[in-house]
């Protein structure tokens, strides 16, 4: 019987399989922890920005901004009750 040197073996083709899919493994694992911390740096930063915004409202528009904390996991800058300049939710995990 002749063997044909030219094709892999059904052992090869699943060893290289799981080479990839253990890599693969490995490169997916760690990204829920650093989606995470790239969500808190995302909303300091978004936070920040939004204070300077209301800060620069108040001084172009001569009126007083205020930003308001609330326990619905959301934080609102106003002028007044009723007007409204943004609302913007709080993530998971921060404490006011």
């Amino acid at each position: 019987m002749k063997w044909n040197s030219r094709g892999y073996t059904l052992l090869e083709a699943l060893v290289v399989l799981m080479m990839i899919s253990a890599m693969l493994l490995i490169t997916v694992v760690p990204f829920p922890k650093i989606q995470k911390q790239l969500d808190k740096q995302m909303f300091i930063a978004q936070l920040r920005a939004d204070m300077e915004r209301a800060q620069m409202y108040a001084l172009s528009h001569q009126k007083s901004v205020f930003l308001r904390f609330y326990s619905s996991k959301e934080y609102v800058a106003s002028l007044s009750q009723q007007e409204i300049l943004f609302t913007r939710k709080i993530p998971e995990g921060f404490e006011f």
